[in-house]
């Protein structure tokens, strides 16, 4: 990954060229955006916000160029590569200001929760409109559920699995992206900033309280910002994991049973490390070690 950080900070042409390519492919398949946003976001950690807002305007005009000579039927109205700039550019401000990957955190958190509430104040009812959604993305779609909106759970949490997504995203990106970055310039120093990842306990206090209040009078409110609490401290119980292996000189083989649980039951392993997270900023475990 060396030399594919260095081919991106190599020259504008060549930050551009990956930018665009994976971003316009990204609408075959959207997980290649996240090559897209980490070009970005590496030019940005390493050159600042003008070099990275020019690669941003240029690579944007050639994805679009691409899409009118290609158009998909994605049922989107811009490219998903898009959604993910944004909130990708706001966790580097974060991270460029103080080297703090908590700070990011709690930024991009914030971003889809502003997301989760721009969709419930603009639409009203998300679930229908998801619904609607999917019945266009996917052909078939009403016939495979019999129709009918209140029989498919996973239509309820589509709002809140979004927001999430678009998190978990926007944060693999930028520790890729920081990741790159440290391997250039600053050997090691992704890892001593990881696993030190805490998110401060008013904010967890903070949390609690907005989905108590939001539970009183709008449930699918509630559920959808619950889901983006769980990216959030999903990133910080895996950051005391890593911190657990490094503190009790363990080897890192031991990191490798949890990832793949959370590749075959990220249903059960991703809400098990997001509840480490919350214990985390209650009981801190590092401080403890």
């Amino acid at each position: 990954m060396r030399a594919f950080a260095k081919f991106i900070l190599a020259g504008r042409l060549n930050a551009i060229f990956i930018a665009s390519f994976f971003g316009a492919v990204s609408v075959y398949s959207s997980p290649l955006a996240v090559f897209s946003a980490t070009a970005i976001a590496l030019v940005a950690l390493s050159k600042g916000f003008g070099e990275a807002f020019y690669v941003v305007a240029v690579s944007a005009i050639l994805i679009e160029i691409f899409e009118a000579f290609f158009p998909t039927s994605t049922s989107l109205p811009f490219p998903i590569v898009f959604a993910l700039w944004v909130p990708v550019l706001v966790g580097v401000w974060f991270l460029r200001s103080n080297a703090s990957q908590s700070s990011a955190l709690a930024a991009v958190a914030g971003l889809c929760a502003l997301f989760v509430l721009g969709m419930h104040l603009v639409i009203g009812d998300v679930v229908t409109w998801w619904a609607q959604w999917f019945e266009q993305a996917i052909p078939g779609f009403s016939d495979e559920t019999g129709g009918e909106i209140g029989s498919v759970d996973f239509i309820r949490l589509a709002n809140g699995f979004a927001a999430m997504f678009l998190g978990f995203g926007a944060m693999l990106t930028l520790f890729f992206a920081r990741w790159m970055q440290a391997a250039l310039f600053n050997p090691g120093g992704f890892a001593r900033e990881f696993v030190v990842l805490k998110l401060p306990r008013t904010l967890l206090i903070g949390i609690l309280v907005l989905l108590v209040a939001t539970g009183s009078f709008n449930q699918q409110l509630m559920s959808d910002l619950f889901m983006v609490s769980l990216m959030l401290y999903f990133f910080q119980g895996l950051g005391v994991l890593h911190a657990l292996v490094v503190h009790r000189g363990l080897s890192r083989h031991w990191l490798i049973a949890p990832y793949m649980g959370l590749f075959l039951l990220p249903q059960i392993l991703v809400p098990g490390m997001a509840l480490m997270g919350v214990a985390d900023s209650i009981v801190d475990f590092r401080s403890r070690q």
